[in-house]
């Protein structure tokens, strides 16, 4: 595309000028104000006169009409509800036929004025057999999702973009919160030990903590992100030491692990995950906790429509013997445990499979059971699940689906051509298409 004077000395095989209307080319006169009027005129200047526009803008259709061998013109056809014509400087024109023009679909316009092309099917190369894959459990989620975002982000590498944020971002956030557990459990790694602190003592080391955290953060010391900062803390502060609270009321436990790190094989893929807490009752029950700083969403762990799978991994491929799973949220939108379990795990907030919101799923391919009824077999699913999952990524999978509204969402959707699919895609009518 290219402006009339950028056109000028160049030679094109088809061209096709626009905005050809006689109301349009040739311009009117604009004289300069600044300088006397008869002076312009006499030096030729540009827009010091009709004449004057009017030679230049049939000098300029003449090396138009000299550049390409073919010579297509158009002008719209009213502005401002003023009908237009075509400028007389290209004199007479001849129609070109409306046939091209004339549906109202435009992909099928598109495939009409240039064909189709049919490719061979060229599959990717599998994921090479022991490589791990950076991205840790985000790498089935997305394979859930969407197999071609899961390709895009995690095969060739692509990551969207993040919006500025003025002031301490949720990333920064969720990293000062697990900062701040993760050292208050390395100091008082069992029950006991926290409820024997003071809460001066309490509040001593997790202001501390979150302090450190802040002082990491780039730019924190400027006058405005200093005031954010105090506010950051006494609101994390608050958030942490009511969940405190709510471990002080279970049963007896010890921290375990603490933000540790696992290199797992899950079906061919090879992944590295890192598990925020895992605590053993007193009875050596285990339990996997996952924090959350942001929305919980438990129906994410639906193996009939999985959305989240990190918890389904963990216990899976950390501690396939875990008697529980629960998102520990700690945010504005809340405070306290939600997950689910065997039954036999008193923590509030924990549920066991079967229960109305839990996972009372109807099953599609490959599941044909109506409800999951036991932690057991809630996990041989998830289990089932995840190793198909992987298998697809490591064998290439991208495919997309143009009913899943997921592949319409994000920075790489316009690479799936979603929207040339058509408005038909858009619209759930409960049909296939």
């Amino acid at each position: 595309v290219m402006g009339v004077l950028e056109a000028a000395g160049h030679e094109f095989e088809h061209l096709w000028v626009c905005g050809m209307a006689r109301e349009i080319w040739p311009g009117q006169s604009r004289p300069d104000p600044f300088i006397p009027l008869e002076l312009q005129r006499r030096l030729g200047m540009p827009d010091s006169s009709p004449t004057r526009n009017l030679d230049y803008a049939a000098a300029q259709v003449a090396r138009l009409r000299a550049s390409g061998r073919s010579l297509h013109v158009s002008w719209p056809m009213q502005e401002d509800g003023e009908l237009l014509g075509p400028t007389p400087l290209f004199g007479e024109l001849t129609s070109a036929p409306p046939a091209a023009a004339a549906t109202a679909d435009w992909n099928e316009h598109m495939q009409a004025e240039g064909g189709t092309e049919t490719l061979a099917h060229d599959p990717p190369p599998a994921w090479p057999a022991g490589h791990k894959v950076s991205g840790g459990a985000g790498v089935l989620t997305r394979q859930a999702v969407s197999p071609l975002n899961a390709f895009i982000e995690s095969r060739l590498g692509a990551f969207e973009m993040r919006r500025a944020t003025v002031g301490i971002n949720a990333m920064q956030r969720g990293n000062l919160t697990h900062r701040a557990l993760e050292e208050f459990y390395n100091e008082t790694p069992d029950q006991a030990a926290a409820i024997a602190l003071s809460d001066a003592e309490r509040e001593a080391r997790l202001r501390a903590s979150l302090d450190a955290g802040l002082n990491e953060i780039p730019g924190i010391r400027e006058p405005f992100m200093r005031t954010l900062a105090a506010a950051e803390v006494e609101q994390q502060l608050e958030r942490i030491k009511a969940f405190l609270e709510i471990d002080k009321q279970r049963e007896p436990f010890t921290v375990a692990e603490r933000e540790a790190v696992h290199n797992v094989e899950v079906g061919k893929l090879s992944l590295r995950l890192k598990l925020d807490r895992l605590d053993v009752l007193e009875d050596e029950r285990r339990i996997v906790i996952d924090y959350k700083t942001g929305q919980v969403d438990r129906q994410g762990w639906n193996p009939d429509n999985p959305r989240d799978l990190q918890l389904p991994l963990y216990v899976t491929c950390i501690a396939p013997d875990a008697a529980a799973v629960a998102f520990a949220q700690v945010s504005s939108r809340g405070v306290g445990y939600d997950g689910v379990g065997n039954g036999d795990v008193a923590i509030p907030g924990l549920r066991s499979p079967g229960r109305r919101n839990v996972v009372e799923v109807k099953f599609q391919y490959p599941y044909t059971r109506d409800v999951i009824e036991s932690w057991d077999e809630l996990r041989r699913v998830w289990t089932e699940l995840l190793v198909r999952l992987a298998d697809e990524f490591a064998a290439g999978d991208f495919r997309y689906d143009p009913r899943n509204p997921d592949s319409a969402r994000g920075q790489f959707a316009v690479l799936s051509r979603i929207y040339d699919a058509g408005p038909q895609f858009f619209t759930d009518t409960g049909d296939e298409a």
